[in-house]
């Protein structure tokens, strides 16, 4: 319904404190008023830090009203992020993508804007900077080895060039995303093509003629992979999934070709040398060490999981002497079956999505002291997503969003984003407002969305993530949520994924949809026995895509070499699977647009993140005083203090590689 613009107030530009945004009223007229106003309101504080003269040069004078600045375009930007991804109406989306990269733009202006820089070396050498400690010094601290790192010592044209390559990044990463979240493609099978998957999921997908339309979103995709008997259709549905957004290849190339030409004008020698310098890792040195180091200790384990995949083809088929990529699901799941009792259709009968979600709010209840009640009749941006408010000791500490189901154009992974950070305002301290967003299979007309085990497992890991966006308190908004180095954020959440193997926990959720028994610990029992089936195949993919990364980033050159052959070799040299011919990853694996020389975090973070639950499992995993420990070292600490030091206050000693490679059953 069409209503006009000057009845309806612009809910991208609702300035309350600590009100729920107005999602549902929102007009594609609003996504640019927003961005204009906003950026009116940025010039003029940027105008107050310009006319302070050097000697009257404070923290609040100049560093706050930088954060305000720094806050109030990361508000509107995380508002319209977040619509680009997940909001129903196509326009809206688009709209939404261009108004992004107008605020890349403007933002790219002000990180090198030369009158700002002054302003904060001017600060920097007053005798109040010198002075400063805690998080006050490290934001300074930070921002000023932020001017260091983007060639504030390099001239004026070369900055201009560099801002130049940092805004065509910026819409090349966004059209990159975009390809992917947009692209629709399906393959239609028969009725023996879908023989061995579950009735519910073929009656999702049968058509008027017969025929099954199976999409490439994940609910849809990783079933079929996992019980379709058909190797035919098993292959070529990995490889139209493997081929999503083919149109990014030059997006990709020309992506690496300017960070790598930016990279030079800073003096680094890659672009991956530039970015993990500020990174608990360092340098490129210490990541490819890690990552050699690590492929090395799961090589026998991947074998080992290799071989038992083989055991079961060879029984149905005594004159074969591999796996294909194709078949790694399949026959995983006979494996399960067979040697492990897992079944995995059965298991997912105790896992309706509404019961996790209440288990999830118990657990964060018995850890960090936090509960959730569920806003009725929300303004948010589809009818299936549902709000909650979060208290913490009984008072109001922000707002949640789940929008779990698939939709048309949605956001086609699993994430958590933040819509607007924690800091300390003038009315008062303005809470965290965060939305987790998951592809789960959504409700039928009969039953509830089931998930499967995995499902569960990515679902606590967002919650992790979120726990540690709402709960990180800090004054500054650029140190608040989940604003620490990329390769500490995955800390907090693979951290969160043990609870989802643990008994003690699920007993808490885990119960039959009809019956309501809870999972029986026989189940259970063949879980954990089967828990690292397949662990070192997984690593070393995680590894493969590391390097992967790493090597696009490092030694990557669109003139001498070819994104194909170094994804070829890479995956043949780190895995024991071949590469699928035809087949294009890379133009769908966003992160390298959004990690950029960072997804070797994953396992950099899980390091820490099973160190540190090695404390929960010695204490007892509800232990209340280990909970608010880690709540109060890590998670309400954002980004105040040094990472590694935040961890080592947890253990209380050095942290070490022991849980880590006893969880990888290494």
């Amino acid at each position: 319904m069409n209503r006009s613009l000057k009845n309806i107030p612009n809910p991208l530009l609702n300035d309350l404190l600590n009100e729920a945004i107005n999602f549902t009223e929102i007009q594609e007229e609003h996504i640019s008023e927003a961005v204009t106003v906003k950026i009116s309101e940025v010039r003029g504080l940027l105008e107050q830090i310009y006319q302070v003269e050097s000697v009257r040069r404070n923290f609040n004078n100049t560093i706050v009203v930088f954060d305000r600045i720094q806050n109030a375009l990361q508000q509107v930007a995380s508002m319209i992020y977040l619509l680009a991804y997940v909001h129903p109406d196509g326009q809206i989306r688009k709209s939404c993508h261009l108004a992004v990269d107008t605020l890349n733009q403007f933002s790219n202006q002000i990180n090198l804007d030369e009158q700002l820089y002054q302003s904060f070396k001017e600060y920097s050498e007053s005798k109040e900077a010198e002075q400063l400690s805690g998080a006050a010094k490290k934001y300074l601290d930070d921002r000023m080895d932020f001017y260091r790192r983007n060639g504030f010592a390099l001239s004026g044209d070369e900055r201009k060039n560099i801002k130049e390559l940092l805004d065509k990044i910026a819409k090349l990463s966004l059209e990159f995303s975009t390809n992917v979240n947009e692209y629709e493609d399906a393959l239609i099978v028969t009725e023996e093509q879908v023989k061995g998957l579950p009735d519910d999921y073929k009656e999702a997908r049968r058509q008027d003629d017969g025929t099954y339309k199976i999409t490439l979103d994940t609910p849809s995709y990783v079933p079929f992979m996992r019980y379709s008997e058909s190797e035919t259709a098993r292959k070529q549905l990995m490889v139209k999934y493997l081929n999503r957004a083919p149109q990014n290849e030059p997006v990709l190339k020309s992506i690496l070709s300017k960070r790598r030409q930016m990279a030079g004008l800073l003096g680094y020698t890659n672009y991956a040398e530039w970015q993990i310098e500020e990174n608990m890792a360092h340098s490129t040195s210490v990541v490819f060490n890690f990552e050699n180091d690590l492929r090395d200790k799961v090589r026998i384990k991947a074998q080992k999981d290799l071989d038992e995949l083989l055991e079961v083809k060879y029984k149905q088929q005594p004159d074969v002497a591999l796996i294909n990529y194709w078949e790694s699901s399949f026959y995983t799941n006979q494996l399960m079956n067979t040697r492990y009792g897992i079944d995995h259709e059965e298991l997912k009968q105790y896992f309706s999505v509404d019961h996790v979600l209440d288990g999830l709010f118990e657990i964060a209840s018995k850890l960090y002291g936090v509960d959730f009640e569920k806003v009725p009749e929300a303004p948010v941006w589809d009818p299936s997503v549902n709000m909650y408010r979060m208290l913490v000791d009984g008072k109001h500490a922000g707002y949640v969003y789940f929008d779990l189901f698939p939709r048309t154009g949605k956001y086609t992974h699993a994430a958590c984003f933040t819509i607007q950070s924690g800091h300390q305002a003038d009315q008062g301290y303005q809470y965290t407002s965060s939305a987790l967003v998951c592809n789960f299979p959504p409700p039928a007309a009969d039953k509830p969305s089931l998930l499967l085990h995995h499902d569960v497992v990515t679902l606590f890991h967002e919650f992790g993530h979120l726990m540690h966006a709402m709960l990180a308190h800090a004054d500054l908004a650029g140190q608040s949520g989940i604003s620490n180095v990329r390769d500490f954020v995955e800390v907090p959440s693979q951290m969160f994924e043990n609870w989802a193997w643990n008994y003690t926990a699920l007993q808490l959720f885990a119960r039959h949809y009809q019956t309501g028994e809870i999972l029986p610990r026989r189940l259970f029992d063949r879980m954990i026995a089967a828990r690292n089936v397949g662990s070192g195949i997984q690593t070393q993919q995680q590894i493969f895509y590391g390097m992967l990364d790493m090597t696009y980033h490092t030694f990557f050159d669109p003139d001498k070499h070819d994104l194909t052959g170094i994804f070829r070799q890479l995956q043949e040299d780190i895995t024991l699977f071949k590469y699928v011919e035809g087949t294009h990853m890379y133009n769908s694996f966003d992160h390298l647009t959004g990690y950029a020389a960072g997804y070797y975090g994953y396992l950099w973070a899980k390091v820490y993140a099973e160190d540190i639950f090695a404390e929960f499992e010695k204490n007892g995993v509800f232990d209340e005083a280990t909970g608010r420990r880690f709540r109060d070292c890590i998670l309400i600490k954002g980004a105040t203090e040094n990472e590694l030091e935040m961890v080592k206050e947890f253990l209380q000693r050095e942290p070490d590689q022991k849980a880590f490679l006893k969880s990888l059953g290494v």
